[in-house]
């Protein structure tokens, strides 16, 4: 199945036919539990910044590590070193991909603030089936 967009032309279907989507492999306990909220805690203390696109406040707030996005210029810059509490997950995340960890040059860690009304994230809703 190919999906048509005016912009970009003919692109492959997203999903395998297995329902997970194409590219991306579910592995559980990627992050034992012990780790995940280690790594919670850590992330809390980031300093996140807003992320400002045309002049309007994204939902979110970012950090980016080894390269840096300019949400305004649409430019990458050379960024700030992954912090160090994070390169065992780099490691594995380079492991599953068959890559050396290196090559993994940036991270991006995202905090997306509650939308009112919802469980987390701002879905529309449809009002028919979907095809």
């Amino acid at each position: 199945m190919e999906v048509m967009d005016s912009n970009l032309g003919h692109l492959p279907s997203a999903s395998r036919g297995d329902g997970e989507p194409a590219g991306f492999r579910y592995v559980p306990d990627f992050v034992p539990e012990a780790e995940e909220r280690e790594l919670l805690e850590r992330l809390a203390g980031l300093a996140f910044r807003e992320a400002r696109m045309r002049g309007v406040a994204a939902r979110r707030t970012v950090v980016h590590y080894g390269w840096d996005y300019g949400y305004e210029s649409w430019r990458l810059s050379p960024g700030a070193p992954l912090a160090a509490f994070l390169a065992p997950l780099r490691e594995r995340a380079a492991t599953l991909a068959g890559l050396p960890s290196g090559e993994l040059e940036q991270a991006l860690v995202a905090r997306y603030h509650p939308v009112p009304g919802s469980a987390g994230t701002a879905t529309p809703r449809c009002s028919g089936p979907l095809s």
